[in-house]
């Protein structure tokens, strides 16, 4: 109300672009490499998870996109309102006989949901999970790009 003129725009979410799995890829591999893990059978993609299904399932394709990428066998899981939370992902793949299973974490920042992931995957036998993207250059290049695209939708013409 003390601002009449004042316009706000709001992206879309941030985190399913393809050029993050170049982020997700570096963070899986100093995990890998700090378990001194070097045999992988399957991946799971770890993902904040949605009330939303279509949400979920665009982060099912990004999952099996990653997976053709590593020619191994990718589930998503997620860490809060759908199903298959982490651990469940991972026992599923042991069950299939592949012990070597690691995490990719796809999460923006640190907190409650990717340390949840994670706990859960290590208690059902994971042998690596990664930290959530971070401060990376593909993330800010994203973000910079939402926000000039916002920015010149609210210019008047």
């Amino acid at each position: 109300a003390a601002h009449p003129g004042l316009q706000i725009r709001a992206s879309n979410i941030l985190g399913l672009e393809t050029e993050f799995l170049a982020v997700l890829h570096r963070r899986l591999r100093d995990a890998l490499s700090k378990a001194r893990v070097r045999e992988l059978d399957a991946l799971v993609l770890a993902a904040a998870g949605s009330s939303d299904a279509m949400a979920n399932q665009a982060v099912g394709r990004l999952a099996r996109v990653w997976g053709a990428r590593h020619h191994l066998p990718v589930t998503a899981a997620f860490a809060s309102a759908a199903p298959p939370a982490t651990g469940e992902a991972v026992r599923a793949f042991r069950g299939e006989g592949r012990r070597h299973v690691a995490v990719a974490s796809m999460f923006l920042a640190p907190g409650f949901l990717p340390d949840r992931a994670a706990e859960l995957a290590l208690e059902a036998g994971a042998v690596a999970v990664s930290e959530p993207l971070g401060a990376a250059p593909e993330l800010a290049r994203a973000i910079l790009a939402r926000y000039a695209v916002g920015a010149v939708e609210l210019v008047p013409v």
